[in-house]
């Protein structure tokens, strides 16, 4: 939106920028006005997503089966692969772009006790996972609602608060690049005035989302809530620092779209 420059931060776009002229798209398939040439131009694009799709059922079959078992993790994919809701995973918006990158940051987290006496590699793949989670957060903000879940899981698999603090670091620097960025250049007032245009443009609220993603999967959504009141009775901690502080997060703000919840749809298919 060229009236406001800074409502979202770089890293989504970069990544797709680098993405398609590593492929020197769209010269790579030579286009033109023909109706064959204007799909494949569309195609591409949706192929990228629909590889990052793919990336993201590994990571949460590896999550799963990590946490849970083979069973639950064979379950939780086919859900994640094949459910209505979860084809808008293949949509271009930052959200898809986000998954993959926060999806191996609590994977190698979940890795840090296979190491636990290894100080170097425990480090190194904390740091990895912390850095992974700061790009997530540099592609859209509201995820940083589930920084208490990644400190969860590597507390859980380290029983050590510096390496916390070693994980928290790039976690929360790396987004700072972008109103340092706005500072740099004298746009302060122009990064703030989009942080609230973002929330201020329209009177879509949680409701109205829900309503949406009930529309589109009412199954999924109906086995998610219930597992989610499972997960509360057991007091599983994945499953609620997942949900809670999202939900939250997404009451007080103020414009709520259906596919802002992508980033909970792992979290859906696991509970379900």
């Amino acid at each position: 939106n060229p009236s406001h420059p800074y409502t979202h931060p770089y890293f989504g776009q970069l990544l797709l920028a680098a993405i398609l002229g590593g492929i020197d798209y769209p010269n790579s398939i030579n286009p033109s006005i023909d109706h064959s040439s204007i799909k494949e131009i569309y195609l591409v694009p949706r192929l990228i997503m629909g590889i990052f799709a793919i990336v993201d059922t590994f990571f949460l079959f590896k999550i799963t089966e990590r946490r849970y078992g083979t069973t639950i993790a064979v379950i939780s994919s086919v859900l994640f692969a094949v459910m209505p809701l979860t084809w808008i995973i293949r949509r271009i918006w930052l959200e898809p772009i986000q998954l993959p990158f926060l999806l191996a940051s609590l994977l190698i987290a979940m890795y840090l006790k296979d190491y636990i006496s290894k100080d170097r590699i425990v480090f190194v793949l904390v740091t990895v996972s912390g850095v992974l989670f700061g790009l997530t957060i540099f592609t859209k903000l509201p995820i940083f609602t589930l920084i208490p879940l990644g400190m969860y899981i590597i507390y859980s698999n380290t029983k050590n608060w510096h390496l916390v603090g070693t994980w928290i670091l790039p976690v929360l620097l790396i987004p700072l690049l972008w109103p340092v960025f706005a500072i740099v250049n004298g746009e302060f007032d122009l990064w703030i005035d989009g942080l609230f245009w973002q929330s201020e443009r329209g009177d879509k609220g949680i409701l109205s989302a829900l309503e949406k993603l009930f529309a589109i999967d009412p199954v999924l959504l109906i086995l998610a809530f219930v597992g989610a009141l499972y997960a509360f009775v057991k007091r599983e901690l994945l499953i609620i620092l997942w949900f809670v502080p999202f939900i939250l997060f997404n009451i007080i703000s103020g414009y709520v779209s259906y596919w802002h919840f992508i980033l909970l749809l792992p979290a859906f298919c696991i509970s379900s």
